[in-house]
């Protein structure tokens, strides 16, 4: 298994009010503490990650629509779905 890479959002006191987690090109995860959505963090992460990358690789609950339309508005397309999840690629435009 290999091992995961995790930015974390601090907050000015140290607070991380969020964190997303990079195996390989594949996001492994992306939160957001409850207090903290919808205040573009989860954005800000997203853009970090994709800036440092060529191309990343997730999935994503397909009854999450708003995870899916989320990550579709930064970039990321479905390539493959079930009736379970939603596999959503995006590549680094050249």
């Amino acid at each position: 298994m290999q091992a995961a890479t995790v930015y974390c959002y601090l907050l000015p006191n140290g607070t991380i009010a969020g964190f997303v987690g990079l195996t390989g090109d594949y996001l492994a995860g992306l939160f957001v503490a409850r207090q903290y959505r919808q205040q573009g963090i989860g954005g800000q992460l997203l853009t970090f990650v994709q800036r440092r990358s060529q191309k990343l690789a997730l999935d994503a609950y397909r009854q999450n629509q708003r995870a899916v339309s989320f990550y579709q508005r930064h970039g990321f397309t479905i390539s493959q779905q079930d009736q379970a999840s939603v596999h959503l690629i995006w590549a680094a435009p050249e």
